[in-house]
């Protein structure tokens, strides 16, 4: 087996006293533990890359929300104020073309493979109906999406805020 030692190391440890059969075995030694590929892997490592996520926060009702909680909170309260009759009533004031086909779904028909994508996971997240429906709102709002969904909320006379 063939042993690369930088001329740098040998200088470095005949400095400290030892001598090139110390810096073998040691090298050795680190090869066999996996040492040395441990200290290769790290050296290599890239830095992370930059995320795309759009994390901003806003301020509604003074709580800081992320702009997934934000739709929700929004649409809560405009559900407990105007007290809808069905969802009708309420796609008439947040409209399909703000997520088309996606801003509400019924809870009864979201299953597994699809309930990350909608509040479900908590009963005050649900929007129930005199007629016995429930309804769950989505939890997928891209930049473009959400801001036409705040330029909605605002129009209602919501105080919304982004957080700087």
């Amino acid at each position: 087996m063939k042993i690369e030692i930088k001329p740098a190391t040998i200088k470095r440890i005949e400095k400290m006293g030892g001598t090139l059969t110390d810096i073998a075995v040691n090298k050795a030694i680190d090869i066999l533990t996996g040492e040395d590929e441990l200290q290769k892997s790290k050296k290599k490592k890239k830095p992370p890359r930059p995320q795309n996520r759009d994390l901003t926060k806003y301020w509604f009702k003074d709580k800081q929300l992320s702009k997934r909680r934000l739709v929700v909170e929004v649409i809560k309260d405009w559900v407990e104020t105007n007290k809808p009759q069905n969802i009708e009533e309420l796609m008439d004031v947040f409209p399909q073309d703000i997520a088309p086909n996606r801003t509400f779904a019924l809870f009864s028909e979201v299953n597994d493979k699809n309930k990350r994508r909608y509040f479900t996971k908590y009963k005050d997240d649900r929007i129930y109906f005199d007629d016995g429906t429930c309804y769950v709102v989505s939890g997928e709002w891209g930049s473009y999406r959400h801001k036409a969904f705040v330029e909605v909320a605002r129009g209602l006379g919501y105080d919304i805020e982004e957080v700087v």
